[in-house]
C-alpha cells in the first residue's frame, strides 16, 4: 500500500478485534481527521516527484520520520533503498565513518572494509534525522557530497561517486545556529532548498480521537485485549486558549465533536461566591428586619408606662432616635 493521507475512521486500516497485526498500519500513511496536515501533504507530494534536498521542520514527536517516509514513497526513488540515521544517537568519532564508510585499517578496530549510509543508499533517499547535531567538522564534507554527490571513505583517497537523495529533519532553529555560528550557512541553505513545517498536534486536536483509536488496535493485541467501541465523552472544559477537548468513538468526525453541547444544567446555577453573596444579603436583610420589629415592640411598651401628657413626645423622640 502506497502512502496517502487518510481521513477514514480506520475502519480499513485496523479491524476490531484482538487478531489485527499492527504491522498491517502502512509506514508512510498520514492519518488525520483535521485540516492541519492538509498543507503538509500538498507540500509532500508537491517536492516528492523531484531531486531536490528537503528539510522537515518540527517539534519532538510531530511525524518527521513518517513525513519522510511519505517523501520517498511518492516519489520516483520509492522502489530504490530508504536508508535512515539519526545523528545524535552517535558518536562524534563514528558518524563519519557511519556516513562514508572506512577501509581496513582506517582505525583501531575496523578489521574489514565498510560501505557507509551514502553506499548503501545510492539510488535511493538518505534520511539524517537530527541533522542539528551533525559535528561542525563533518559538515563540510557533507556539503561536498551534496554538492559534487562524491566522497571518500575514511582511510581511503579514492573518489566514490553515489546518485543519492538527502532528506534531513530537526526540532532545532537551524537559522538561529547559523547565527550563532553552530551550523554552516552554505550547509543549511544546500539542505533547506524545499522547507516542510508538521504542526503539533496541539494545533490539531480533531486528530486526538483517530490517533487514540489507532494507538488503542495496535496496543490491544500485545496485551491479549479485546478493542471495544470507544465511547463519546463529553467535555465541560473550554478555555480561549487550549479550546475543547473532546474524545469520539471510532468514525466521529470533527463536525459532530464540534457541535457537542455541554451538559444540560451545566452553568445554570450561580458559582459559589456568588450564592455566599446572595446568602449574606439575605441574612442581613433578615436581620434588619428583626431589629425593626424588636425596636417597634418596645416602643410600645415604653409608651405604655409613660402618663398620657408624656406620651406623644416619647414617641416623637423615640422615631428621631431611630
Amino acid at each position: 500500500m502506497g502512502s496517502g493521507l487518510m481521513q477514514c475512521d480506520l475502519k480499513d486500516i485496523l479491524p476490531r478485534n484482538s487478531s489485527s497485526d499492527p504491522r498491517q498500519v502502512p509506514s508512510s500513511i498520514l492519518i488525520s481527521s483535521s485540516p492541519g496536515l492538509q498543507s503538509v501533504w500538498r507540500a509532500l507530494q508537491m517536492v516528492a516527484r523531484t531531486d531536490a534536498s528537503v528539510l522537515i521542520q518540527g517539534e519532538t514527536g510531530t511525524g518527521k520520520e513518517l513525513v519522510a517516509r511519505a517523501v520517498h514513497d511518492e516519489s520516483l526513488r520509492k522502489h530504490r533503498p530508504y536508508v535512515k540515521l539519526n545523528c545524535s544517537a552517535l558518536p562524534a568519532g563514528l558518524v563519519e565513518s557511519e556516513l562514508f564508510g572506512h577501509e581496513r585499517g582506517a582505525f583501531t578496530g575496523a578489521v574489514s572494509r565498510t560501505d557507509g549510509r551514502f553506499q548503501q543508499a545510492h539510488g535511493g533517499t538518505l534520511f539524517l534525522d537530527e541533522i542539528g547535531e551533525l559535528p561542525l567538522e563533518l559538515q563540510p564534507k557533507l556539503l561536498r557530497v551534496l554538492q559534487e554527490q562524491e566522497y571518500e571513505r575514511l582511510g581511503s583517497g579514492r573518489t566514490t561517486r553515489v546518485d543519492v537523495r538527502v532528506i534531513a529533519a530537526t526540532n532545532a532553529d537551524l537559522h538561529q545556529m547559523v547565527l550563532e555560528h553552530r551550523f554552516r550557512a552554505d550547509l543549511f541553505y544546500r539542505l533547506n532548498v524545499y522547507s516542510i513545517l508538521i504542526p503539533p498536534l496541539r494545533d490539531r486536536r480533531d486528530d486526538i480521537p483517530v490517533l487514540t483509536t489507532l494507538f488503542i488496535r495496535m496496543l490491544a493485541p500485545r496485551m491479549n485485549k479485546e478493542c471495544a467501541r470507544l465511547r463519546k465523552r463529553r467535555s465541560n472544559v473550554s478555555s480561549a486558549t487550549t479550546g475543547r477537548v473532546m474524545f469520539g468513538s471510532c468514525g466521529t468526525s470533527s463536525s459532530e465533536l464540534s457541535s457537542t453541547r455541554p451538559v444540560r444544567g451545566w452553568r445554570s446555577r450561580p458559582r459559589s461566591s456568588e450564592r455566599v453573596r446572595m446568602q449574606r444579603l439575605q441574612r442581613h436583610k433578615h436581620l434588619r428586619m428583626r431589629s425593626a420589629a424588636t425596636f417597634s415592640a418596645s416602643s410600645t411598651r415604653r409608651m405604655a408606662s409613660y402618663p398620657d401628657e408624656t406620651a406623644p413626645l416619647c414617641a416623637s423622640a423615640c422615631r428621631e432616635r431611630h
